[in-house]
């Protein structure tokens, strides 16, 4: 019982016992007769019902109540509905969200493409289902554009057919091909942000004649690996058949490497494609003694990889 309630009884304890005196006292004073006990009896029927009402405050507290019934507590439920349930959909939605953002994520293929037949590249796009080859669109291509200047481009060949195109980079996810040598190797500029091989194929154009269908019989093959070798040697080069001696020693080097790699894998198939991919590579030079040299060259690069 707290104390605001012992006040409240103290009170009325005070009161009924002030009436009882009062009572007591009208009573004694008065003389005896009928009247006089049926007040008495009144007044005792009063202290009774007051002493009852004193002796049930306060109500009982609330640990002490029976137990609500099952019914009760059901009904209380539907009222009131399940406390975890909008936590539970909050979580929900949060993780379907965050699904759908990492499969949207996964599933969209970007990148850049090269074309070896005229040095330009282009971006494409599309999705896919993350960890398949099942595609869920159609490819966007976007405009195509030249990574070099017209300096360069006048010394490709025109190759018949429609362009090829070779993935050079992807955005997402973030991962580069070989192709992307030779896109690179075109970005470069010089001091004044010109276009540097532009600029080298203007000031060499008989050895720009050399290079630059070389270069894109390699690229058409996605023989991409030698070219730094190529661009480096260009740099040095003076005298055009010397250069393009120089070319095919380079080519046939790497080519040697890469077929000795597949010998010890047994892949004869792809190293007599090579080899034959190699005897075909045009040569720009007239000069006889140097078109005997190349083919020595690629006939020694047959007989150290053709088994006897």
């Amino acid at each position: 019982m707290c104390g605001f309630h012992r006040k409240i009884q103290a009170g009325r304890s005070s009161l009924h016992h002030a009436h009882r005196r009062a009572a007591c006292k009208s009573l004694n004073d008065a003389e005896p007769s009928d009247q006089t006990a049926s007040k008495r009896e009144e007044m005792l029927d009063f202290e009774a019902a007051l002493q009852k009402n004193v002796n049930c405050w306060p109500p009982a507290a609330p640990h002490l109540l029976p137990p609500p019934s099952e019914v009760a507590m059901n009904q209380y439920k539907k009222k009131t509905g399940n406390p975890y349930l909008i936590p539970i959909l909050l979580f929900f939605l949060l993780a379907l969200f965050g699904g759908l953002m990492l499969f949207f994520s996964k599933s969209s293929i970007q990148g850049t493409e090269f074309s070896p037949n005229n040095f330009q590249t282009r971006t494409f796009s599309y999705s896919r289902i993350p960890g398949t080859k099942i595609v869920l669109s159609q490819t966007v291509l976007g405009p195509a554009a030249s990574v070099t200047s017209t300096d360069v481009l006048k010394h490709l060949n025109t190759i018949p057919g429609a362009p090829v195109w070779h993935v050079s980079s992807l955005y997402t996810p973030p991962e580069t091909h070989p192709s992307s040598i030779l896109v690179e190797a075109m970005k470069q500029t010089n001091a004044d942000r010109s276009d540097y091989w532009g600029a080298w194929s203007n000031a060499n154009p008989s050895l720009a004649a050399v290079l630059w269908p070389f270069v894109q019989q390699l690229a058409l093959k996605e023989f991409y690996f030698p070219i730094p070798d190529i661009l480096e040697a260009a740099e040095d080069a003076k005298n055009p058949d010397d250069f393009e001696e120089r070319l095919f020693e380079i080519t046939a080097q790497a080519t040697s490497t890469l077929c000795l790699d597949w010998k010890k894998t047994g892949d004869e198939t792809a190293i007599n494609e090579l080899l034959t991919w190699l005897d075909e590579l045009p040569m720009v030079t007239q000069q006889e003694a140097t078109s005997e040299r190349i083919r020595s060259l690629r006939a020694r690069i047959r007989s150290t990889l053709t088994p006897p």
